[in-house]
Formats: C-alpha cells, sequence, structure tokens
C-alpha cells in the first residue's frame, strides 16, 4: 500500500498534474514498520484478550 501511494505521487509529479514535492524511501520504510508495530500490537492484545478470556462484546451484549 505504501509503495503504491508513492509511486502514484512520482506518476503525479512527472506528468505536471501534482505538487512540487519530495519522494523518499523513508516514508516507505517508516509506513511499512508502523503496519508491523501495529500488526504486534494487535496480536498481543488479541492474546491476552484470549488467555484471560476478555470478552469485550459479550459483556455488551449482556446488558
Amino acid at each position: 500500500m505504501s509503495i503504491s501511494i508513492e509511486l502514484l505521487q512520482l506518476i503525479e509529479i512527472l506528468s505536471g498534474i501534482g505538487f512540487a514535492r519530495a519522494i523518499d524511501i523513508d516514508d516507505v520504510i517508516l509506513n511499512v514498520l508502523g503496519i508491523v508495530i501495529g500488526y504486534l500490537i494487535y496480536r498481543a492484545i488479541y492474546y491476552v484478550s484470549n488467555r484471560y478470556s476478555i470478552k469485550f462484546m459479550s459483556n455488551i451484549l449482556d446488558s
């Protein structure tokens, strides 16, 4: 996803319809790192909720 956004920005700049903006590989690296960190946080929360049988939706639906 991140690479496709950067590629789209490059195409816009080369075609003349985009704004003058720098394209940097750091954007791609940091976006991928953010995805990995977000996934690891999701997995940790999922593991803890299953380990301790925390049911978020069942508490809401039982009320």
